[in-house]
């Protein structure tokens, strides 16, 4: 009898040492955790807040350089090396929600370059606002897409060897609309494709038309303040590791439009990264862009910059 009962404990202490284990497993893994009892009302709604919460994501990414670039365009047969500065300011605001998410991004590239003669010249000024919404669909890696672009300068530029003003704030502002497909590239990026896209070229200081004297101003006729295009957009924005601190990042913009057949146009940005510290790297970066309504249309550019990243999650 006192062996018989002996054993019975240990089996008992057994049965309530298993049932502890996974007890305590399943509450460390939330995903393996199956309530015993059904959740009351009240709990459930403190579940759906906290995870309503967690639905926002917002990151800030801020980049401050000093660049040795050289820039060469069409009408110039040499290229010239200058020493600059830039800024890089991106925010980015996501919202997810079942199979559907939003993200709105602001992103701001301002660069100064130092002449010879010790004045300085605005080199790049883009102002870029993006809201766009993707749902997935059969497969994981493409989703359903719809975005509106707007993209601007800040400060004026003016003509080369003159103080004629050419550009200016939202003169022009170019918006893209875009429905279309997402197409995942594994870990490393996104394709998005427009396949039906609508272009928007505004003008909204009319005067430019008088202090150029010309009849059409970024493609848009003088009795008109807009120009609208139909056609097909793609943008690609993704990351590759090279090495263990070099890392390759290509941003590009195609816009090709139905109305005026030929070359579309074009935004080729390539970085190559290497970072040298936790907030400290070196990049070199290529630019090519065209604007068939813009002169000179084409534009080639490189840089070589040392600067200090501060990214906030």
């Amino acid at each position: 009898m006192e062996k018989l009962f002996q054993r019975n404990c240990l089996r008992i202490a057994f049965i309530l040492l298993w049932i502890t284990s996974n007890l305590r497993a399943q509450f460390d893994d939330p995903c393996k955790y199956i309530p015993l009892t059904t959740t009351s009302k009240q709990d459930a709604e403190s579940m759906k807040d906290s995870s309503s919460k967690n639905r926002w994501k917002f990151a800030q990414k801020h980049q401050f350089d000093f660049a040795l670039n050289g820039r060469s365009r069409n009408e110039s047969t040499k290229a010239v090396c200058k020493l600059s500065a830039s800024s890089r300011l991106a925010f980015e605001l996501k919202y997810q929600r079942s199979n559907t998410s939003m993200e709105t991004s602001i992103t701001d590239e301002t660069s100064t370059t130092l002449l010879f003669d010790s004045t300085l010249e605005k080199q790049n000024d883009l102002l870029r606002i993006k809201i766009s919404a993707e749902n997935n669909t059969t497969k994981d890696n493409f989703k359903k897409s719809a975005s509106a672009q707007l993209s601007t300068q800040k400060f004026n530029s003016v003509k080369a060897d003159s103080k004629i003003i050419s550009s200016t704030f939202l003169s022009p502002a170019e918006v893209i609309l875009a429905l279309g497909m997402n197409i995942k590239l594994k870990s490393s990026g996104k394709i998005e494709c427009g396949i039906g896209s609508l272009k928007l070229t505004w003008i909204d200081q009319k005067v430019l038309y008088d202090l150029q004297q010309v009849e059409e101003l970024h493609g848009v006729p003088r009795n008109k303040s807009h120009k609208l295009e139909g056609g097909i957009s793609l943008q690609t924005q993704w990351q590759k590791l090279i090495a263990k601190n070099i890392t390759w990042e290509n941003k590009s913009l195609i816009f090709s439009s139905f109305n005026e057949p030929g070359m579309p146009n074009l935004e080729l940005r390539n970085d190559f990264l290497l970072k040298s510290g936790k907030s400290i790297q070196t990049t070199v970066r290529s630019i090519y862009t065209y604007n068939k309504n813009k002169w000179p249309p084409a534009s080639v550019g490189g840089e070589i910059a040392l600067g200090l990243m501060l990214n906030k999650n």
